[in-house]
């Protein structure tokens, strides 16, 4: 059975992704909270209080994957909305540059050595 490590997996494309590959695979599911429709699931091992643009939860997050993971699928993302003050729209702005691109290649590189042999990312 192969090993599907997936970030922001308690939501959205992440709890889909997480429940197609459950069905056949050992989905390790990190986020920052689970839902019930996360617990739910099969073949899967759900890892909390995991927050992608934190070092040292990332770094727990790269320790908890298994030494021969076979994907690694970073998905935790944010989205916010467009805000009338302009200092507001800065700092969400810059909110989403670090949750959806900084953070991933961080953990991304983080995770290489836990990637199996033509494993992906």
């Amino acid at each position: 059975m192969a090993h599907v490590c997936i970030t922001g997996a308690n939501k959205g494309i992440g709890l889909a992704l997480a429940t197609i590959y459950s069905q056949d695979q050992q989905v390790i599911a990190m986020c920052r909270q689970k839902s019930e429709a996360l617990d739910a699931l099969a073949n899967t091992t759900i890892i909390t209080n995991i927050d992608v643009n934190i070092h040292e939860q990332r770094e727990l997050a790269i320790e908890i994957m298994p030494g021969h993971t076979d994907i690694l699928i970073l998905n935790a993302g944010i989205l916010l909305k467009d805000q009338q003050d302009p200092l507001t729209h800065e700092k969400d702005i810059l909110a989403q540059i670090q949750t959806n691109a900084i953070s991933p290649l961080l953990m991304a590189q983080m995770a290489i050595p836990k990637i199996k042999k033509g494993g992906k990312i």
